[in-house]
């Protein structure tokens, strides 16, 4: 797959000029990110509302040794882990509002990484100030919908690597993108039941896209399949503590 034309010099070896064009595409990306991000810490509520928010939270507490939910009860484990702590650090109001800023972030730069590797730096950049402030990527976090955000911010900062060493030619070529593509997928498998099989599912499909391009076909899949295998295995732990706890999709979602 061909690499976009108008980059930068921190994005790819081969230094070109910086045009206006880019500069500017950069800094509309820039403000419009910083908005959305401020939007979310001056409106939302100090807690995340809603009964999902409200599951992962006291299934957080219950991992960590604390008082939970009444019932058994299950989430992928990664956000309310991480939860926990902030909240003891930073008390449970601040830790919830910085814990849903960092996913935020962490989504906004995903969101430009996918476009500026796929697009260029140009287009890629007014491409993600548009999608950013939409409803599918900042209405989430207003509901508490925290981990399935941070499962799509991982998800596509593993689709960007895996397009990067789609890229790469050769017996080693993109071993470094693979393996970072690896760990995002993992992250993004641990933080929601349901995004973490559907991002790995367009990861099998661009998998399988890029080697029918490639002379390596047999290579490329057998070095994609290892760098999934966590994830998968990751997202049928999960699935299973679900289904063990009588979870039946998609009516007893609370």
């Amino acid at each position: 797959m061909r690499e976009p034309r108008n980059s930068l010099w921190f994005l790819r070896r081969n230094v070109q000029a910086v045009s206006i064009w880019a500069l500017a595409a950069l800094g509309i990306a820039l403000f419009v990110a910083l908005l959305t991000v401020g939007r979310y810490w001056v409106f939302s509520d100090p807690f995340p509302p809603g009964l999902d928010g409200a599951q992962w939270l006291s299934y957080g507490r219950a991992f960590a040794g604390g008082t939970g939910r009444s019932a058994e009860s299950t989430y992928a484990p990664l956000v309310p882990i991480l939860a926990h702590p902030l909240g003891l650090a930073l008390g449970p109001v601040l830790g919830v509002r910085v814990l849903g800023t960092v996913v935020l972030i962490l989504l906004a730069a995903a969101v430009w990484m996918a476009g500026i590797h796929s697009l260029g730096v140009v287009w890629g950049s007014l491409t993600a100030a548009l999608v950013l402030p939409s409803t599918a990527l900042a209405e989430p976090f207003y509901y508490g919908g925290y981990p399935q955000q941070a499962s799509l911010a991982f998800g596509v900062f593993g689709l960007v690597m895996l397009l990067i060493a789609s890229r790469s030619a050769g017996a080693g070529a993109g071993s470094k993108a693979l393996a970072l593509a690896s760990i995002a997928f993992l992250l993004a498998s641990a933080s929601h039941l349901l995004f973490g099989p559907l991002l790995l599912g367009s990861a099998c499909l661009f998998s399988v896209a890029v080697s029918l391009e490639r002379p390596d076909r047999r290579r490329y899949l057998l070095r994609a399949a290892a760098c999934l295998a966590p994830a998968i295995a990751a997202s049928a732990l999960i699935a299973r503590a679900f289904l063990d706890l009588g979870y039946r999709a998609p009516l007893a979602v609370s």
